[in-house]
């Protein structure tokens, strides 16, 4: 009886609660080195509106990351701005407007 319960929970549980996400997206944006510092301040202000964070890392020898967190609701804003900034095409839409998305925004000075 205990297995059978058991089994039931976790059966109800991994249908009802989304599984966590182990790693984040990684979006490259190849943008010249003296433009990176507005690309970075637009990305953390999208991501503010989109209502989630950003925050931009240490630079690199061709330039640096932004961390985003935003939720699946604000997304769609959010890579639009990513497009206009030069992003490749996204890919498909988070699974529900309460799943939060990660990403890596690499900032890299062309070669």
């Amino acid at each position: 009886m205990r297995q059978q319960l058991q089994g039931a929970l976790e059966k109800s549980a991994a249908t009802a609660f989304t599984p966590p996400t182990i790693g984040m997206e990684r979006v490259p944006l190849t943008i010249p080195r003296a433009e990176q510092e507005a690309a970075a301040k637009t990305i953390i202000e999208a991501a503010a509106q989109a209502g989630g964070s950003a925050t931009k890392g240490l630079p690199n020898d061709s330039g640096f990351n932004v961390l985003v967190l935003i939720p699946g609701s604000g997304e769609a804003a959010f890579r639009d701005t990513l497009s206009r900034l030069g992003a490749a095409p996204p890919p498909p839409a988070a699974a529900s407007p309460d799943e939060s998305l990660h990403l890596e925004i690499v900032l890299a000075a062309p070669q």
